[in-house]
């Protein structure tokens, strides 16, 4: 068996076994790495045309980055959202990422980020802290897994420490860009994370390419349970300086 059909395998398993996460999100798995010094814009959009209530959900999130060093990198977000066809703000988010490891010749690295966000209306306000490492197994392929517990905070939080997963196989493909099966976990509370198909699993695909100083991704990602929005469109572009 070569290299491309095992790892075809691999993208087959994770498909199959790995838990997915709310569908109609802007979030990614966040790799731990960083270019020193380097500033960062950028906009995300996810869509969701079929939810459980009929309603057509898309969300816009802004987002501008700066790193400090090798090691150290801080992040602003605010998203909006668009609920048949009428915007309204969504959240507000601030996070700090450092990278704790980073083994010779960039075979394994390894991060912690911290995560605070305010929401709109009655909606908890939210803490949270990743612990994210990715392995480049091979010269053009790489594994991202991140664990993620989030606190809730506010008279409508849930208690206790919520679980998410999150994972992704990347391939660089031949024209310089790069293909990644993602999958995302929101298994619920550490204590209680009850069945399968009351948590929200979902999975799909993420392709990126370069276009001189601009970084584009379009990706897709399909509902599996019942508690997960069934499709969700979403495209990325990022501006580094």
């Amino acid at each position: 068996m070569d290299f491309i059909s095992l790892s075809m395998r691999i993208c087959l398993i994770l498909v199959i076994t790995s838990f997915g996460a709310n569908a109609s999100n802007t979030g990614g798995v966040p790799a731990p790495s960083m270019t020193p010094f380097e500033k960062g814009i950028g906009y995300r959009f996810a869509f969701s045309p079929n939810n459980e209530d009929f309603s057509q959900v898309g969300l816009h999130r802004f987002q501008y980055q700066q790193s400090f060093d090798e090691k150290s990198r801080w992040r602003l977000i605010a998203q909006v959202r668009d609920i048949n066809n009428t915007t309204q703000y969504d959240e507000l988010r601030v996070q700090y990422l450092w990278l704790i490891d980073k083994s010779q010749g960039q075979t394994r690295e390894s991060a912690f980020r911290i995560d605070a966000r305010t929401r709109r209306g009655s909606r908890p306000e939210q803490l949270a802290l990743v612990w994210t490492n990715r392995w480049r197994f091979a010269e053009n392929y790489s594994f991202t897994g991140a664990m993620i517990g989030n606190w809730q905070i506010g008279d409508t939080a849930k208690t206790g420490t919520l679980v998410e997963v999150r994972l992704a196989l990347q391939a660089k493909l031949a024209n310089g860009g790069a293909i990644a099966l993602q999958t995302f976990s929101d298994m619920g509370k550490l204590t209680n994370m009850g069945s399968f198909n009351q948590q929200r699993h979902s999975a799909g695909f993420m392709y990126s390419m370069r276009v001189n100083a601009v970084n584009l991704q379009i990706g897709y990602l399909k509902g599996i349970t019942s508690a997960t929005t069934n499709d969700t469109v979403r495209f990325w572009m990022d501006y580094r300086f």
